[in-house]
């Protein structure tokens, strides 16, 4: 059963030309999948350490065992809408038994053939849901933008809301208000710039922002909060706790048809942007997916999906 799902040695060009090509394509997503897969670990209620776990590995094994060409996985905004609320009531340390869990549910799914039913869940839905997401993301950052703690309550709008009134308590932190404006300035107008300039850099508009932004902080010593150090034990084996699987079982089959969700619909998008004639293979690609999740959870990172911005 599962040596069906297993890559074959046929899709792997040898040609040196396609290996260059890949390895460009590799090199720029790698630089747009940093900031996001930083950003994500922090959000999620976690750490930037675990962001950059979760895209090297499951970048890597969604890659070699997914069903799809396109498809860049890794942690995403959606998935740490979910993880906050479990990371909040079990702690950081419930992630690893969850991600095991969701990910062997994703397996499950492709060894029943779930994929073919799971792609067909209408686009307007989907819509609606990724524009859900990005309002509730924008929501956790008021915290950060506005340089102060965070609000006490659970849900998202409430926290946002109790920050809020604590800025307006305690006062604004104006350098990360600045910080903010200089990131976004950049962000919008890097592709302007290069367009008139008529420059073909293949450098993506947020990794500069990143870098500049970065320099700008460091050469004027702008006192900002900063996402500190990564650990040298990256991707360390992870203990897997027991005591909560019952808890946990509901948020994680939650993560595993969310993983479903966004996975397929990022592959098929992929598929139309690229006008392939042989398409991915849906359920080969939850097989990937759920492998990708298992490992990412074992090794200190999160459940991942498949990414729509970066694929």
């Amino acid at each position: 059963m599962f040596f069906s799902f297993w890559p074959h040695r046929n899709e792997f060009s040898t040609s040196r030309k396609d290996l260059m090509t890949d390895l460009i394509a590799g090199l720029t997503v790698a630089i747009v999948a940093l900031p996001l897969a930083l950003g994500f670990g922090i959000t999620s209620g976690m750490s930037a350490a675990a962001g950059l776990s979760t895209a090297i590995i499951a970048g890597l094994l969604a890659a070699l065992f997914g069903g799809s060409k396109y498809q860049v996985s890794g942690p995403t905004g959606a998935m740490t809408v979910i993880l906050i609320p479990v990371v909040h009531q079990f702690g950081i340390s419930a992630i690893p038994a969850l991600g095991v869990m969701a990910g062997a549910m994703v397996v499950l799914m492709a060894i029943f053939k779930l994929g073919a039913i799971i792609n067909r869940v209408p686009w307007m839905v989907v819509e609606g849901f990724t524009v859900g997401i990005a309002f509730i993301i924008s929501l956790q950052q008021i915290p950060l933008a506005l340089g102060i703690a965070k609000g006490n309550g659970e849900k998202s709008y409430v926290v946002a809301w109790n920050s809020l009134q604590n800025a307006l308590t305690i006062g604004l932190n104006f350098s990360s208000l600045l910080i903010v404006a200089i990131t976004l300035m950049i962000k919008f107008s890097y592709p302007v710039l290069t367009r008139k300039l008529g420059l073909t850099l293949h450098i993506p508009a947020s990794f500069m922002a990143l870098l500049i932004v970065t320099l700008i902080t460091k050469l004027f010593s702008i006192d900002v909060v900063t996402i500190g150090s990564i650990p040298r034990s990256l991707g360390a084996l992870q203990k897997i706790e027991f005591s909560n699987l019952t808890s946990l079982l509901i948020p994680a089959l939650w993560i595993a048809l969310l993983a479903a969700v966004e996975s397929l619909l990022s592959a098929r998008v992929a598929d139309g942007m690229a006008h392939e004639k042989v398409h991915f293979e849906p359920n080969r690609e939850l097989f990937g997916q759920g492998i990708a999740t298992v490992a990412a959870s074992i090794f200190g990172g999160m459940p991942a999906t498949g990414a729509i911005a970066r694929t």
